[in-house]
C-alpha cells in the first residue's frame, strides 16, 4: 500500500502544531507560578520537544520556537491546592481549630481544672505548636492548609494573652503589647520564608489590632510610630513576594486608628500632631506607590495602590478639617497642598495611560473647589470658581470630554449661586461671565476629534445658567431681559451657521427652541397679544423685532445646515416657523390698536401664511413634516374663520376673509402644481 504524496506535508503539520501546543502550556504554568508566589517549574528534559521546532516550508512565516517545559504531576497537584476548594476548606479547618480550642479553653476555665498560671503556660505553648506545624505542612506542598494551621495558632496566642492580661491580669500591658507584636512579626516572617499569603494576612489584621486590643492608644506619637513600623514591613514583603493586600491592610487600619484618637483626644491634645502624622503616612504611601509607576503592575496591585493613595489623600484632608475647622487658613493651605499633589498624581497616571488618573483629577480639582470658599470672600470666591472652569476647559490633558465638561460645570454653576445669592454690583457681571465660560467650554475643541463640537448639554446648561442671571439681577423691562436672555441663543445659533456639523444643529436647534420659550413667556406676561386694549406698542414692537432676529439665525441655520445632514433640520423649520408666525401676531396686535374683529382676522391670515410658507418650503427642500404641519395650519386658520371670525363679523370683514383665504389657497395649490411637475421633469 503507497502513501500519499502529500502525507510527509500533513504529519510535518501536526507535528508543529503539537509542538506549538506543549510551548503554549509550559509557558502558561510558568506564568501560573509567578502568579500565585511559587518558583517556576524546574525544567524537564523530553527529547521529543527539547530541540527547535522547525514548520513545515508551506507554513509562512514561520513562528519563533523556544524548548518546551511541560509541568510535572507533583507541579499541577500543588498549583491546584493553591486555590479553589483545597483554600476553601483550609480557611473553614483552621476557623473550626481554633472555635473549638477557644470552647475548650473556656470549659477547662469552667470546671477549675488548672489555675490561670497553668491555663497561660499551656495555651502559649499550645499556641507555639501549632503555629510551628505549619513549617513541615508548606515544605510538603500543602501552603493552604499550613496557612490556615499557621493562622489558628496566631488566633490561639493572642487569645491566651488577651485572657492573661483582661480577665486574670497575670500581665502588664507593655508585655502583653510586646507578646502579641513579637508574635505577629514572627508570624509575618514564617508566611514570607514559607510563601504563606493566607498566613500572612491574618498576621496583618493581628499586627494592626493589636493597639486596639491592648488598649494602648491615648499617645499618638506611640502609636503612630509602631503603626509606621508595622506599615513599612509590609512594603518590604510587598516587594519581596507581590502581596499588594497587606500594605493596603496596614494603611487602612492606620487611618481608622487615627480616626478613633482624633475622635477621643483631639479637644485635649494638639491638633497639629494628628496633621503632622496624616503628611507622614501621605508621603508613606506616595512611597508604597513605586511599583505603579517603576515597574509593570498587574490590574490587582494597581488597584491597590490606587486604593492606598485615595485613602491617604481623604483621611489628610479629613484630619485638617477636624483638627483647625473649615474656616482656618491652615486647613484651606493644606487643601491646597492636597489639591497639587493629587493634580500631580493625575498627571502621572495620565501618562501611563492609568484610567485612574480621572478619579485623582477630580478629586483635586473637588480640593481645589474648596479651597476657594475657605480662603477668600466676596467677589474673589466667584473670580477663583471662574477661573477654575476656565481652566478645566483650555488645560488638553483632562481626558475625556465628559470629564472636562463635568470639571467646567461644578465652578461656574457654583460662581453663578454665589453671585445671585450676593446681590452686589459685582454680582452680574460676574454671573454672565460664569455663564459664558460655560459656553465657552461647550465649544472649545476637543484634542481627539476636534470637529465634534459644541457639547449639547453644556450649552443649554450654560445658556439657561445666563438667563437666570439675567432674569434674577438683570433690568426689569420685558423687553431688555429678552433682549439679553438672547445673547447665548444668537452666539450659538451663528456657530452653527459658521460650522454646520449635525451636533451644531442639534445645539441650535435646542437654542432656537430655548428663545421662543423664553419668547413665548415673554408675550404671555406681557399679555401682548390681547386684544381688549392697545397696550405698549414698544414692548410688542421690540419683542417682534427680537422673535424676527430669532427667525432669521434659523433661517441660516437651516440653509447652512441643508448642505451637510437634512435630516436634523426639520425641527429647526418648524421652530423657526413658529417663531415667525409669533412675530406677525404681535405685529398684528399693534395694527389693530385694540380692535377685536381687525385683530381676529389678523391672526387667522397670520396662521394661514405660516401654513402656506411651511407648504412651500416642505417642497422646496423635500421635508413631508413641514408639509403636513402647513397644511394642518391652513385647516386650522380655514376652521378658525368659519366658526369664530365670521359668526358675527359684518359683511365685508367676511368678504375680505374669504378673498385671503381663497389667495392663499390658491397659492398654495399653484406651489404643489409647480413642485410636482418639476418632481416629474428631473423624473
Amino acid at each position: 500500500m503507497t502513501s500519499h504524496p502529500d502525507y510527509p506535508a500533513l504529519e510535518a503539520r501536526l507535528d508543529f502544531v503539537h509542538g506549538r501546543m506543549l510551548e503554549l502550556q509550559a509557558r502558561v504554568a510558568t506564568l501560573e507560578a509567578q502568579l500565585y508566589g511559587r518558583a517556576p517549574f524546574a525544567a524537564v528534559a523530553n527529547p521529543a520537544v527539547a530541540r527547535p521546532i522547525t514548520p513545515p516550508a508551506s507554513l509562512t512565516p514561520p513562528l519563533p520556537t523556544a524548548d518546551i517545559i511541560p509541568p510535572t504531576p507533583e507541579q499541577r497537584i500543588a498549583d491546584q491546592s493553591s486555590h479553589g476548594p483545597v483554600r476553601a476548606l483550609a480557611i473553614a479547618g483552621g476557623a473550626a481549630l481554633l472555635l473549638g480550642l477557644a470552647c475548650f479553653v473556656g470549659y477547662a476555665i469552667e470546671q477549675n481544672w488548672l489555675s490561670p498560671g497553668v491555663r497561660f503556660a499551656l495555651a502559649t505553648v499550645a499556641s507555639t505548636l501549632l503555629t510551628l506545624a505549619a513549617w513541615p505542612l508548606a515544605r510538603r506542598g500543602h501552603e493552604p492548609v499550613a496557612g490556615a494551621i499557621g493562622g489558628a495558632g496566631l488566633g490561639g496566642w493572642f487569645a491566651a494573652w488577651l485572657v492573661a492580661r483582661h480577665v486574670h491580669e497575670l500581665v502588664s500591658i507593655p508585655s502583653t503589647f510586646v507578646a502579641l507584636a513579637a508574635g505577629a512579626a514572627a508570624c509575618l516572617l514564617i508566611a514570607d520564608r514559607l510563601r504563606l499569603r493566607l498566613m500572612a494576612n491574618l498576621a496583618t489584621v493581628a499586627a494592626c489590632a493589636t493597639p486596639v486590643l491592648v488598649a494602648s492608644g491615648s499617645r499618638l506619637h506611640e502609636l503612630m510610630i509602631y503603626q509606621l513600623l508595622v506599615i513599612v514591613g509590609l512594603l518590604i514583603l510587598d516587594g519581596r513576594r507581590r502581596w499588594p493586600e497587606l500594605p493596603t491592610i496596614g494603611m487602612f487600619a492606620t487611618w481608622l486608628l487615627a480616626g478613633s484618637w482624633a475622635e477621643r483626644y483631639s479637644q485635649t491634645q494638639s491638633s497639629g500632631a494628628l496633621l503632622a502624622w496624616s503628611a507622614v503616612l501621605l508621603a508613606v504611601s506616595a512611597a508604597s506607590a513605586w511599583r505603579v509607576f517603576v515597574a509593570e503592575a498587574d490590574r490587582s496591585e494597581q488597584a491597590h495602590v490606587h486604593a492606598r493613595l485615595l485613602i491617604a489623600g481623604i483621611s489628610t484632608w479629613a484630619a485638617a478639617a477636624a483638627g483647625f475647622g473649615v474656616d482656618s487658613t491652615v486647613f484651606a493651605l493644606t487643601t491646597a497642598l492636597l489639591a497639587a499633589w493629587h493634580l500631580g498624581l493625575a498627571v502621572l497616571l495620565h501618562r501611563r495611560a492609568d484610567q485612574a488618573s480621572e478619579l485623582f483629577l477630580g478629586f483635586g480639582c473637588l480640593q481645589l473647589f474648596v479651597f476657594g470658599p475657605a480662603m477668600l470672600d466676596g467677589a474673589m470666591i466667584a473670580v477663583w470658581w471662574i477661573a477654575m472652569s476656565v481652566t478645566a476647559t483650555a488645560v488638553s490633558w483632562t481626558g475625556l470630554r465628559r470629564l472636562r465638561g463635568a470639571l467646567s460645570l461644578l465652578p461656574a454653576i457654583a460662581a453663578i449661586g454665589w453671585s445671585i445669592a450676593a446681590d452686589q454690583s459685582w454680582s452680574l457681571p460676574l454671573g454672565l461671565l460664569s455663564a459664558a465660560a460655560l459656553l465657552g467650554a461647550s465649544l472649545w475643541p476637543h484634542r481627539d476629534d476636534p470637529h465634534e463640537r459644541p457639547i449639547p448639554w453644556l450649552a443649554i446648561i450654560g445658556t439657561i445658567g445666563w438667563a437666570v442671571v439675567v432674569l434674577a439681577l438683570g433690568p426689569a423691562s420685558m423687553v431688555a431681559q429678552l433682549g439679553w436672555c438672547l445673547i447665548p441663543i444668537a452666539a450659538m445659533l451663528s456657530w452653527a451657521c459658521a460650522r454646520p456639523t449635525r451636533q451644531a444643529q442639534v445645539v441650535a436647534t435646542l437654542h432656537l427652541g430655548l428663545g421662543l420659550l423664553g419668547a413665548t413667556a415673554a408675550v404671555a406676561d406681557s399679555e401682548a397679544l390681547l386684544l381688549r386694549e392697545a397696550g405698549d406698542a414698544g414692548e410688542r414692537l421690540g419683542i417682534a423685532v427680537l422673535l424676527l432676529v430669532l427667525a432669521g439665525l434659523g433661517v441660516a441655520a437651516i440653509v447652512r445646515a441643508r448642505t451637510h445632514d437634512r435630516s436634523s433640520i426639520t425641527a429647526t423649520g418648524l421652530l423657526t416657523a413658529s417663531a415667525v408666525g409669533l412675530a406677525l401676531l404681535l405685529g398684528v396686535a399693534l395694527i389693530a390698536d385694540g380692535s377685536a374683529s381687525l385683530g381676529q382676522l389678523g391672526y387667522s391670515l397670520v396662521g394661514a401664511s405660516v401654513g402656506l410658507g411651511l407648504i412651500v418650503a416642505g417642497l422646496r427642500l423635500d421635508d413631508g413634516v413641514w408639509r403636513q404641519a402647513g397644511l394642518a395650519a391652513l385647516a386650522l386658520a380655514a376652521a378658525k374663520v368659519l366658526l369664530f371670525d365670521l359668526a358675527a363679523a359684518p359683511v365685508g370683514w367676511r368678504a375680505l376673509s374669504f378673498v385671503g383665504l381663497g389667495a392663499i389657497s390658491i397659492a398654495g395649490s399653484f406651489a404643489y402644481s409647480r413642485a410636482y411637475r418639476r418632481a416629474c421633469q428631473s423624473g
